[in-house]
């Protein structure tokens, strides 16, 4: 089953609704306050970065684990604390297999508008769980293309250099299994995380273990795919995440349209019932105002 939805449109329809004065009170949206975690940072754990890596003003290998951004947060179970995800690491499958991928818990202290200041506040690094996979559901090789990095032979993929022996033991996931880019926490304190060489949605306890294999969609395929068949774009997956109330559905949606979708401006919203890790079959299209767009996130409101 399929919905449409044209978003302008309902906007219009709702702002037809308001009276004049209430439109004016409304207040605009605006920058009140800031808060940043130094490209400097290294959190404890495998070297990283042994692979070309370079940028703002910092160059690999590093002496840890940097974080280079969050692809997704969500408030945390300690008030004016968040957890961050970043994604998969250097920005692409080839140079992030000594990436570790997981979850991080921050607290930042925004200064905030008015106080005269030009730099932003700091951010506490309070903890980072990383993923896993204790029991073995990708061992097999079917998910990812010559299996995860934990199983593979003694060295990163297409190099001399040898795999982390923290990563090998613990099962660890890294940048070169998964693109993980969106996330939504259970009630029971698990996530769901969304990614994008599959696209997978993808199942973790709180101490970050994969709890089932990754589930595939029924349609959509990644250049990274091992099934083949692609008709996404690379880097197009699972961009965005958000859940029902009880948490027993998801809606996810691809950061860009299907190869075969002749008008851009249209994404397919797809409805994930978590009890029966199944995809319902319900659909509903979403337009954007533009092709050039891109899905960025989704956040429960």
């Amino acid at each position: 089953m399929k919905t449409r939805m044209e978003l302008p449109t309902l906007a219009a329809c709702l702002l037809g609704a308001l009276s004049t004065t209430a439109l004016a009170a409304a207040p605009a949206s605006q920058l009140t306050g800031w808060a940043m975690i130094a490209s400097t940072y290294l959190h404890p754990g495998p070297v990283s970065g042994q692979f070309g890596i370079s940028g703002n003003g910092v160059a690999g290998p590093f002496a840890g684990q940097p974080i280079p951004g969050f692809s997704g947060m969500l408030p945390s179970v300690n008030a004016g604390s968040f957890y961050g995800l970043p994604d998969n690491g250097f920005g692409a499958q080839g140079n992030s297999a000594d990436f570790v991928i997981g979850y991080y818990q921050v607290t930042p202290s925004f200064k905030i508008s008015g106080d005269g200041t030009t730099t932003p506040g700091s951010v506490a690094v309070n903890s980072f769980t990383p993923f896993s996979d204790p029991n073995g559901y990708l061992s097999a090789g079917n998910f990812i293309n010559n299996g995860p990095v934990y199983n593979r032979s003694t060295y990163y993929p297409n190099s001399a250099i040898a795999v982390d022996a923290s990563i090998k033991t613990g099962k660890l996931l890294t940048g070169a299994d998964f693109d993980v880019e969106s996330f939504a926490r259970l009630n029971d304190g698990s996530f769901w995380v969304g990614e994008e060489f599959g696209p997978y949605l993808l199942h973790f306890n709180a101490q970050g273990q994969l709890l089932g294999a990754p589930v595939p969609h029924p349609v959509l395929r990644a250049p990274q795919n091992p099934q083949g068949g692609a008709n996404l774009p690379s880097s197009r997956g699972f961009e965005a995440m958000s859940r029902n109330a009880d948490g027993s559905r998801l809606y996810v949606t691809t950061e860009a349209s299907i190869n075969s979708q002749p008008d851009k401006r249209l994404l397919e919203v797809y409805e994930f019932n978590t009890v029966s890790r199944q995809y319902t079959g319900v659909n509903f299209t979403y337009a954007k105002d533009s092709s050039d767009f891109i899905t960025g996130s989704a956040n429960n409101t």
